[in-house]
Protein backbone atom coordinates (compact mmCIF):
# COMPACT_ATOMS: atom_id res chain seq x y z
CA UNK A 1 0.00 0.00 0.00
CA UNK A 2 1.50 3.43 -0.61
CA UNK A 3 2.49 5.86 1.75
CA UNK A 4 -0.10 8.66 1.86
CA UNK A 5 2.03 11.82 0.49
CA UNK A 6 1.59 14.79 3.86
CA UNK A 7 -0.09 17.94 2.78
CA UNK A 8 1.45 20.83 2.19
CA UNK A 9 0.68 24.13 3.18
CA UNK A 10 -0.85 27.04 1.36
CA UNK A 11 0.43 30.37 2.31
CA UNK A 12 -2.37 33.10 1.97
CA UNK A 13 -0.98 37.22 1.00
CA UNK A 14 2.81 36.40 0.82
CA UNK A 15 4.74 39.43 -0.75
CA UNK A 16 7.57 38.72 -3.09
CA UNK A 17 10.68 40.53 -2.35
CA UNK A 18 13.50 39.56 -4.79
CA UNK A 19 14.33 37.77 -8.22
CA UNK A 20 16.95 34.51 -8.09
CA UNK A 21 17.98 32.77 -10.98
CA UNK A 22 16.00 30.88 -13.56
CA UNK A 23 13.52 32.87 -13.83
CA UNK A 24 12.17 32.49 -10.27
CA UNK A 25 11.39 35.04 -7.77
CA UNK A 26 12.09 35.19 -4.01
CA UNK A 27 9.47 35.11 -0.28
CA UNK A 28 10.57 34.14 2.52
CA UNK A 29 8.29 33.37 5.16
CA UNK A 30 9.56 32.85 9.37
CA UNK A 31 12.76 32.79 7.62
CA UNK A 32 11.77 30.14 5.17
CA UNK A 33 13.26 30.87 1.52
CA UNK A 34 10.48 30.27 -0.87
CA UNK A 35 11.26 29.90 -4.87
CA UNK A 36 8.53 30.96 -6.83
CA UNK A 37 8.03 30.99 -10.39
CA UNK A 38 6.30 34.10 -12.66
CA UNK A 39 5.89 36.46 -10.58
CA UNK A 40 7.98 39.75 -9.56
CA UNK A 41 9.11 41.49 -6.88
CA UNK A 42 5.93 43.29 -5.71
CA UNK A 43 3.03 40.82 -6.17
CA UNK A 44 1.03 39.70 -3.23
CA UNK A 45 0.30 36.49 -3.60
CA UNK A 46 -1.44 32.99 -2.34
CA UNK A 47 1.26 30.08 -2.47
CA UNK A 48 1.02 26.75 -2.67
CA UNK A 49 3.76 24.65 -1.33
CA UNK A 50 5.12 22.68 -3.98
CA UNK A 51 7.74 20.64 -2.45
CA UNK A 52 9.91 21.60 1.08
CA UNK A 53 13.57 21.22 2.41
CA UNK A 54 15.16 22.35 5.42
CA UNK A 55 16.01 25.73 4.36
CA UNK A 56 13.73 26.37 1.34
CA UNK A 57 10.79 25.66 -0.43
CA UNK A 58 9.46 25.56 -4.04
CA UNK A 59 6.18 26.89 -4.37
CA UNK A 60 3.58 28.12 -7.15
CA UNK A 61 1.03 31.19 -6.66
CA UNK A 62 -2.34 29.84 -7.34
CA UNK A 63 -4.12 33.85 -6.46
CA UNK A 64 -2.91 36.96 -6.98
CA UNK A 65 -4.06 39.51 -4.54
CA UNK A 66 -2.02 42.99 -5.88
CA UNK A 67 -0.18 43.26 -8.79
CA UNK A 68 3.40 44.86 -8.30
CA UNK A 69 3.49 48.04 -10.27
CA UNK A 70 6.75 47.10 -11.90
CA UNK A 71 4.94 44.36 -13.88
CA UNK A 72 4.60 43.61 -17.75
CA UNK A 73 2.01 41.99 -19.71
CA UNK A 74 3.61 38.86 -20.83
CA UNK A 75 3.93 39.51 -25.13
CA UNK A 76 3.90 35.60 -25.74
CA UNK A 77 0.86 33.26 -26.41
CA UNK A 78 2.72 30.36 -24.63
CA UNK A 79 3.95 32.17 -21.95
CA UNK A 80 4.01 30.12 -18.55
CA UNK A 81 3.52 26.91 -20.54
CA UNK A 82 6.53 26.32 -22.41
CA UNK A 83 8.80 26.76 -19.78
CA UNK A 84 11.45 29.33 -21.53
CA UNK A 85 11.13 33.34 -21.45
CA UNK A 86 10.42 33.23 -17.43
CA UNK A 87 11.16 36.87 -17.10
CA UNK A 88 8.37 38.35 -19.55
CA UNK A 89 6.34 40.00 -16.74
CA UNK A 90 9.17 41.67 -15.78
CA UNK A 91 10.54 44.73 -17.62
CA UNK A 92 13.86 44.22 -19.70
CA UNK A 93 15.52 47.17 -17.72
CA UNK A 94 14.53 45.52 -14.51
CA UNK A 95 15.61 42.06 -15.45
CA UNK A 96 19.20 43.59 -16.63
CA UNK A 97 19.63 45.07 -12.98
CA UNK A 98 18.79 42.47 -11.24
CA UNK A 99 20.93 40.36 -13.27
CA UNK A 100 23.37 42.44 -12.48
CA UNK A 101 22.63 42.34 -8.54
CA UNK A 102 22.96 38.60 -8.94
CA UNK A 103 26.35 38.77 -10.50
CA UNK A 104 27.41 41.22 -7.91
CA UNK A 105 26.08 39.24 -4.57
CA UNK A 106 27.69 35.79 -5.65
CA UNK A 107 30.65 37.87 -5.90
CA UNK A 108 30.58 39.14 -2.68
CA UNK A 109 28.64 36.45 -0.55
CA UNK A 110 29.96 33.41 -1.81
CA UNK A 111 33.18 34.76 -3.48
CA UNK A 112 34.38 36.69 -0.63
CA UNK A 113 35.78 39.11 -3.18
CA UNK A 114 35.57 43.19 -2.76
CA UNK A 115 34.54 44.51 -6.18
CA UNK A 116 35.17 47.87 -7.01
CA UNK A 117 31.77 49.92 -8.24
CA UNK A 118 30.58 48.49 -11.29
CA UNK A 119 29.06 50.25 -14.02
CA UNK A 120 25.66 49.36 -15.49
CA UNK A 121 24.88 46.29 -17.91
CA UNK A 122 24.56 47.98 -21.40
CA UNK A 123 20.89 46.32 -22.55
CA UNK A 124 20.15 45.14 -25.94
CA UNK A 125 18.64 46.93 -28.56
CA UNK A 126 16.71 44.09 -29.80
CA UNK A 127 14.80 41.86 -27.15
CA UNK A 128 12.40 40.41 -29.52
CA UNK A 129 13.66 37.66 -32.49
CA UNK A 130 17.44 37.79 -31.56
CA UNK A 131 18.73 34.55 -31.68
CA UNK A 132 19.94 32.57 -34.60
CA UNK A 133 19.10 29.27 -33.70
CA UNK A 134 16.62 27.26 -32.76
CA UNK A 135 15.60 23.35 -32.38
CA UNK A 136 12.28 21.71 -32.42
CA UNK A 137 11.33 18.66 -31.57
CA UNK A 138 7.85 16.28 -32.85
CA UNK A 139 6.10 14.54 -30.92
CA UNK A 140 2.57 11.92 -31.47
CA UNK A 141 2.44 12.92 -27.74
CA UNK A 142 0.76 16.91 -28.04
CA UNK A 143 0.61 18.64 -24.03
CA UNK A 144 -2.68 19.92 -23.56
CA UNK A 145 -2.58 23.35 -21.38
CA UNK A 146 -5.12 23.72 -18.76
CA UNK A 147 -7.76 25.83 -20.68
CA UNK A 148 -7.41 22.94 -23.57
CA UNK A 149 -8.54 20.47 -20.76
CA UNK A 150 -11.42 22.79 -19.08
CA UNK A 151 -12.89 22.92 -22.72
CA UNK A 152 -12.73 19.39 -23.40
CA UNK A 153 -10.54 20.61 -26.50
CA UNK A 154 -10.21 17.41 -29.07
CA UNK A 155 -8.48 16.85 -31.42
CA UNK A 156 -8.24 14.98 -34.28
CA UNK A 157 -4.40 13.54 -34.01
CA UNK A 158 -2.23 14.63 -31.13
CA UNK A 159 1.01 15.47 -33.42
CA UNK A 160 2.69 18.23 -32.22
CA UNK A 161 5.98 20.66 -33.32
CA UNK A 162 7.39 22.34 -30.77
CA UNK A 163 9.43 22.69 -27.34
CA UNK A 164 9.95 20.13 -24.31
CA UNK A 165 7.61 20.22 -21.40
CA UNK A 166 9.62 21.10 -18.42
CA UNK A 167 9.36 17.47 -16.11
CA UNK A 168 8.04 15.66 -19.35
CA UNK A 169 10.59 14.21 -21.85
CA UNK A 170 7.62 12.65 -23.87
CA UNK A 171 5.13 15.59 -24.01
CA UNK A 172 5.53 18.36 -26.26
CA UNK A 173 3.80 21.70 -26.42
CA UNK A 174 2.78 22.40 -30.10
CA UNK A 175 4.34 26.08 -30.74
CA UNK A 176 1.96 28.82 -32.91
CA UNK A 177 4.55 31.64 -32.74
CA UNK A 178 7.75 31.91 -31.24
CA UNK A 179 9.39 35.19 -30.05
CA UNK A 180 12.73 34.59 -29.93
CA UNK A 181 13.80 33.85 -33.24
CA UNK A 182 13.61 35.76 -36.89
CA UNK A 183 10.01 35.11 -37.70
CA UNK A 184 10.49 33.11 -40.63
CA UNK A 185 11.42 30.42 -38.41
CA UNK A 186 7.31 30.47 -37.23
CA UNK A 187 6.79 30.27 -41.01
CA UNK A 188 9.36 27.22 -41.60
CA UNK A 189 8.57 25.00 -38.46
CA UNK A 190 4.49 25.56 -39.35
CA UNK A 191 4.67 24.92 -43.04
CA UNK A 192 6.79 21.88 -42.13
CA UNK A 193 4.07 21.03 -39.60
CA UNK A 194 0.92 21.46 -41.92
CA UNK A 195 2.74 19.66 -44.72
CA UNK A 196 3.21 16.44 -42.81
CA UNK A 197 -0.11 16.96 -41.20
CA UNK A 198 -1.40 16.92 -45.26
CA UNK A 199 0.72 14.13 -46.29
CA UNK A 200 0.13 11.85 -42.95
CA UNK A 201 3.88 11.77 -41.77
CA UNK A 202 4.21 10.23 -38.42
CA UNK A 203 5.52 11.90 -35.67
CA UNK A 204 8.22 10.01 -33.22
CA UNK A 205 6.51 8.73 -29.99
CA UNK A 206 9.62 9.64 -27.84
CA UNK A 207 8.85 6.06 -25.44
CA UNK A 208 8.85 4.03 -27.94
CA UNK A 209 11.19 5.48 -30.27
CA UNK A 210 8.52 4.54 -33.56
CA UNK A 211 7.79 7.25 -35.96
CA UNK A 212 9.39 9.31 -38.33
CA UNK A 213 9.81 13.10 -37.77
CA UNK A 214 12.25 13.74 -34.76
CA UNK A 215 13.93 16.72 -34.67
CA UNK A 216 13.93 20.61 -36.52
CA UNK A 217 16.59 23.04 -36.62
CA UNK A 218 16.40 26.09 -37.78
CA UNK A 219 19.41 28.79 -38.02
CA UNK A 220 18.95 32.22 -39.40
CA UNK A 221 22.29 34.91 -40.05
CA UNK A 222 22.50 38.64 -40.07
CA UNK A 223 22.87 37.99 -44.46
CA UNK A 224 19.81 36.35 -44.79
CA UNK A 225 20.52 32.99 -45.31
CA UNK A 226 18.64 30.40 -43.68
CA UNK A 227 19.50 26.43 -42.63
CA UNK A 228 16.82 23.89 -42.20
CA UNK A 229 17.49 20.54 -40.68
CA UNK A 230 14.78 18.08 -40.74
CA UNK A 231 16.02 15.12 -38.41
CA UNK A 232 14.43 11.76 -38.86
CA UNK A 233 13.97 8.06 -38.12
CA UNK A 234 13.48 5.94 -41.25
CA UNK A 235 13.30 2.46 -41.22
CA UNK A 236 10.87 1.47 -43.76
CA UNK A 237 11.07 1.62 -47.58
CA UNK A 238 8.13 3.98 -48.55
CA UNK A 239 9.05 6.42 -45.87
CA UNK A 240 12.60 7.05 -47.89
CA UNK A 241 10.45 7.51 -50.96
CA UNK A 242 8.58 10.00 -49.46
CA UNK A 243 11.67 12.02 -49.37
CA UNK A 244 13.08 10.79 -52.65
CA UNK A 245 9.88 11.71 -54.72
CA UNK A 246 9.12 15.29 -53.02
CA UNK A 247 11.78 17.56 -54.73
CA UNK A 248 14.73 17.03 -57.70
CA UNK A 249 17.44 19.84 -58.04
CA UNK A 250 18.08 21.37 -61.50
CA UNK A 251 20.64 23.33 -62.43
CA UNK A 252 22.41 23.76 -65.75
CA UNK A 253 19.31 22.03 -67.17
CA UNK A 254 17.04 22.28 -70.98
CA UNK A 255 14.30 20.79 -72.38
CA UNK A 256 13.78 19.26 -75.34
CA UNK A 257 10.91 17.73 -77.25
CA UNK A 258 10.07 14.18 -76.80
CA UNK A 259 10.76 13.81 -80.85
CA UNK A 260 14.15 15.37 -79.94
CA UNK A 261 15.21 13.54 -77.24
CA UNK A 262 17.53 10.76 -78.60
CA UNK A 263 18.82 12.99 -81.17
CA UNK A 264 19.94 15.53 -78.16
CA UNK A 265 21.44 12.54 -75.98
CA UNK A 266 23.65 11.32 -79.22
CA UNK A 267 24.82 14.79 -79.79
CA UNK A 268 25.28 15.57 -75.57
CA UNK A 269 27.41 12.27 -75.44
CA UNK A 270 30.53 13.57 -76.78
CA UNK A 271 29.92 17.40 -76.10
CA UNK A 272 33.00 19.43 -73.33
CA UNK A 273 30.25 21.07 -71.68
CA UNK A 274 32.64 23.34 -69.79
CA UNK A 275 32.35 26.76 -70.70
CA UNK A 276 29.79 26.70 -73.29
CA UNK A 277 26.03 28.58 -73.18
CA UNK A 278 23.94 26.28 -74.05
CA UNK A 279 22.09 26.42 -77.30
CA UNK A 280 18.32 28.21 -75.70
CA UNK A 281 16.68 29.36 -78.60
CA UNK A 282 13.31 30.75 -77.58
CA UNK A 283 14.50 33.88 -75.54
CA UNK A 284 15.22 34.28 -71.99
CA UNK A 285 12.68 36.01 -69.41
CA UNK A 286 14.04 37.22 -65.89
CA UNK A 287 11.92 36.90 -62.80
CA UNK A 288 13.19 39.80 -60.22
CA UNK A 289 12.48 39.62 -56.26
CA UNK A 290 12.44 43.54 -56.16
CA UNK A 291 11.45 46.01 -53.09
CA UNK A 292 8.00 44.68 -51.38
CA UNK A 293 6.16 43.18 -52.61
CA UNK A 294 8.55 40.95 -54.07
CA UNK A 295 5.91 39.27 -55.64
CA UNK A 296 6.25 41.55 -58.43
CA UNK A 297 7.68 40.43 -62.14
CA UNK A 298 9.87 41.86 -63.95
CA UNK A 299 10.37 40.94 -67.41
CA UNK A 300 14.23 42.02 -68.76
CA UNK A 301 14.29 43.60 -72.17
CA UNK A 302 18.47 43.45 -71.95
CA UNK A 303 20.16 41.40 -74.88
CA UNK A 304 22.65 39.97 -74.39
CA UNK A 305 26.18 38.76 -76.74
CA UNK A 306 25.85 35.46 -75.91
CA UNK A 307 22.77 34.81 -76.93
CA UNK A 308 23.52 35.18 -81.13
CA UNK A 309 26.36 33.33 -80.77
CA UNK A 310 25.94 30.52 -82.87
CA UNK A 311 26.02 26.58 -82.17
CA UNK A 312 25.90 23.19 -83.28
CA UNK A 313 22.76 21.92 -81.38
CA UNK A 314 20.65 19.76 -83.53
CA UNK A 315 17.48 20.78 -82.47
CA UNK A 316 15.73 23.50 -79.82
CA UNK A 317 16.30 23.68 -76.28
CA UNK A 318 14.49 25.61 -73.28
CA UNK A 319 16.94 26.45 -70.23
CA UNK A 320 14.75 25.32 -67.49
CA UNK A 321 15.50 28.02 -65.00
CA UNK A 322 15.54 32.09 -64.90
CA UNK A 323 18.49 33.67 -63.18
CA UNK A 324 17.24 37.18 -60.81
CA UNK A 325 18.56 40.55 -62.03
CA UNK A 326 21.37 42.21 -59.75
CA UNK A 327 22.45 45.40 -60.22
CA UNK A 328 25.58 45.12 -57.92
CA UNK A 329 27.22 41.67 -58.47
CA UNK A 330 29.67 42.58 -55.74
CA UNK A 331 26.95 42.76 -52.95
CA UNK A 332 27.49 39.36 -52.40
CA UNK A 333 30.82 40.31 -49.82
CA UNK A 334 29.09 43.45 -48.50
CA UNK A 335 26.77 43.08 -45.35
CA UNK A 336 23.15 43.70 -45.01
CA UNK A 337 22.65 42.63 -48.79
CA UNK A 338 21.65 40.30 -50.97
CA UNK A 339 22.96 37.41 -52.54
CA UNK A 340 23.72 38.40 -56.01
CA UNK A 341 22.58 35.24 -57.79
CA UNK A 342 18.76 34.05 -57.36
CA UNK A 343 17.22 31.04 -59.47
CA UNK A 344 13.69 29.88 -60.07
CA UNK A 345 11.62 27.97 -62.46
CA UNK A 346 11.57 29.09 -66.11
CA UNK A 347 8.70 31.93 -67.38
CA UNK A 348 6.76 29.11 -69.17
CA UNK A 349 6.65 26.85 -66.00
CA UNK A 350 6.15 29.86 -63.65
CA UNK A 351 3.08 30.75 -65.70
CA UNK A 352 1.51 27.10 -66.56
CA UNK A 353 2.06 26.07 -63.35
CA UNK A 354 0.87 28.88 -61.13
CA UNK A 355 4.03 29.51 -59.60
CA UNK A 356 5.62 32.80 -58.22
CA UNK A 357 8.12 34.26 -56.52
CA UNK A 358 7.11 34.99 -52.45
CA UNK A 359 7.86 37.28 -49.83
CA UNK A 360 11.06 35.15 -48.63
CA UNK A 361 14.36 35.35 -51.43
CA UNK A 362 14.89 32.44 -53.23
CA UNK A 363 11.64 30.99 -52.28
CA UNK A 364 8.89 30.30 -55.32
CA UNK A 365 5.30 29.00 -54.14
CA UNK A 366 2.44 27.47 -56.16
CA UNK A 367 -1.01 29.05 -56.16
CA UNK A 368 -1.96 27.43 -52.73
CA UNK A 369 0.61 28.52 -50.99
CA UNK A 370 2.78 25.91 -50.71
CA UNK A 371 6.58 25.75 -51.24
CA UNK A 372 7.00 24.71 -55.27
CA UNK A 373 10.90 25.54 -55.37
CA UNK A 374 14.05 26.98 -53.52
CA UNK A 375 17.35 28.05 -54.11
CA UNK A 376 20.26 26.58 -52.26
CA UNK A 377 23.88 27.54 -52.03
CA UNK A 378 26.35 24.82 -52.23
CA UNK A 379 29.72 27.16 -51.67
CA UNK A 380 32.01 27.96 -53.93
CA UNK A 381 29.51 30.57 -55.37
CA UNK A 382 27.72 27.54 -56.81
CA UNK A 383 23.92 27.62 -56.84
CA UNK A 384 21.14 25.37 -57.57
CA UNK A 385 17.23 25.34 -57.87
CA UNK A 386 15.15 22.85 -56.04
CA UNK A 387 11.73 21.86 -57.63
CA UNK A 388 8.97 19.98 -56.55
CA UNK A 389 8.97 16.56 -58.61
CA UNK A 390 5.31 16.00 -58.66
CA UNK A 391 5.35 20.20 -60.14
CA UNK A 392 8.17 18.98 -62.44
CA UNK A 393 6.63 15.87 -63.69
CA UNK A 394 3.56 17.57 -64.44
CA UNK A 395 5.38 20.40 -66.36
CA UNK A 396 7.42 18.16 -68.52
CA UNK A 397 3.76 15.55 -69.36
CA UNK A 398 1.57 18.68 -70.31
CA UNK A 399 4.71 19.86 -72.91
CA UNK A 400 5.99 16.77 -74.06
CA UNK A 401 9.43 17.68 -72.83
CA UNK A 402 12.16 15.16 -71.84
CA UNK A 403 15.29 17.18 -69.43
CA UNK A 404 18.25 16.55 -69.46
CA UNK A 405 20.99 18.73 -67.45
CA UNK A 406 24.45 18.66 -67.84
CA UNK A 407 27.24 19.15 -65.34
CA UNK A 408 30.72 20.74 -65.53
CA UNK A 409 33.59 21.72 -63.38
CA UNK A 410 37.09 21.98 -63.17
CA UNK A 411 39.70 19.88 -62.08
CA UNK A 412 42.94 21.44 -60.06
CA UNK A 413 46.49 20.05 -60.02
CA UNK A 414 48.43 22.47 -57.54
CA UNK A 415 52.24 23.10 -58.31
CA UNK A 416 53.72 24.70 -55.57
CA UNK A 417 52.03 28.05 -53.97
CA UNK A 418 51.85 29.52 -57.35
CA UNK A 419 51.07 27.54 -60.19
CA UNK A 420 48.45 25.03 -61.29
CA UNK A 421 47.31 22.36 -64.29
CA UNK A 422 43.76 23.15 -64.91
CA UNK A 423 41.46 20.46 -66.74
CA UNK A 424 37.58 20.59 -67.59
CA UNK A 425 34.54 18.35 -66.18
CA UNK A 426 32.34 17.11 -68.34
CA UNK A 427 29.12 14.86 -67.76
CA UNK A 428 25.49 15.15 -69.10
CA UNK A 429 22.44 13.08 -68.06
CA UNK A 430 19.37 12.53 -68.68
CA UNK A 431 15.93 13.23 -65.46
CA UNK A 432 13.60 10.22 -65.21
CA UNK A 433 10.37 11.08 -63.39
CA UNK A 434 10.54 8.06 -60.74
CA UNK A 435 13.82 7.18 -61.05
CA UNK A 436 17.60 7.96 -60.78
CA UNK A 437 18.78 9.98 -63.73
CA UNK A 438 20.10 8.09 -66.90
CA UNK A 439 23.46 8.98 -67.78
CA UNK A 440 24.49 10.17 -71.31
CA UNK A 441 27.75 11.25 -70.57
CA UNK A 442 29.97 9.96 -67.59
CA UNK A 443 31.94 12.66 -65.69
CA UNK A 444 35.45 12.92 -67.38
CA UNK A 445 38.51 14.97 -67.78
CA UNK A 446 39.09 16.89 -71.21
CA UNK A 447 42.39 18.30 -71.28
CA UNK A 448 43.04 21.72 -72.32
CA UNK A 449 45.36 21.70 -74.87
CA UNK A 450 43.27 19.89 -77.20
CA UNK A 451 40.30 22.51 -76.26
CA UNK A 452 42.84 25.47 -77.08
CA UNK A 453 43.68 23.69 -80.39
CA UNK A 454 40.35 23.70 -81.26
CA UNK A 455 39.57 27.28 -79.87
CA UNK A 456 42.63 28.51 -82.15
CA UNK A 457 41.35 27.20 -84.79
CA UNK A 458 37.51 28.20 -84.85
CA UNK A 459 39.62 31.63 -84.44
CA UNK A 460 41.80 31.58 -87.42
CA UNK A 461 38.55 29.90 -89.64
CA UNK A 462 36.98 33.40 -87.70
CA UNK A 463 40.02 35.87 -89.06
CA UNK A 464 39.90 34.21 -92.67
CA UNK A 465 36.59 35.21 -92.97
CA UNK A 466 37.06 38.45 -91.96
CA UNK A 467 39.72 38.74 -94.30
CA UNK A 468 37.31 37.54 -96.99
CA UNK A 469 34.45 39.88 -96.01
CA UNK A 470 36.42 43.00 -96.16
CA UNK A 471 37.99 42.66 -98.88
CA UNK A 472 34.90 42.13 -100.60
CA UNK A 473 33.79 44.90 -99.14
CA UNK A 474 36.98 47.27 -100.78
CA UNK A 475 36.25 45.64 -104.19
CA UNK A 476 32.62 46.81 -103.59
CA UNK A 477 34.02 49.93 -102.83
CA UNK A 478 35.97 50.45 -105.70
CA UNK A 479 33.42 49.27 -108.30
CA UNK A 480 30.95 52.20 -107.16
CA UNK A 481 33.46 54.82 -107.14
CA UNK A 482 34.05 53.47 -111.20
CA UNK A 483 30.54 53.72 -111.76
CA UNK A 484 30.34 57.40 -109.83
CA UNK A 485 33.15 58.56 -112.11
Amino acid sequence: MARKRKELPLLEKVTITDVAAEGKAIAKVNDLVIFVPYVVPGDVVDLQIKRKKNKYAEAEAVKFHELSPNRAVPFCQHYGVCGGCKWQVLPYSEQIRYKQKQVEDNLRRIGKIELPEISPILGSDKTEFYRNKLEFTFSNKRWLTNEEVRQDVKYDQMNAVGFHIPGAFDKVLAIEKCWLQDDISNRIRNAVRDYAYEHDYSFINLRTQEGMLRNMIVRTSSTGELMVIVICKITEDHEMELFKKETFLFSNAGFVKQEDAEKFADWAKNQNFYGRWMPERRGMIEFLWNDYPWADVYKSSIEHEVWSRSHDCPCDMQLSYEAQLQEDWEGIGRENEFLSTAYMPCAEMMDQMGLYCSEIRGVIKATDGSVAALNTGHGNCINGLFVRRDILNDYLKRNGYVMFYYVLGEKVLRIGEMNSIMKDLSAAYQFQPEHEALVIQPMRIIERVALKKKNDEERLISHEMADTDFGELLKAISEDKNEDE
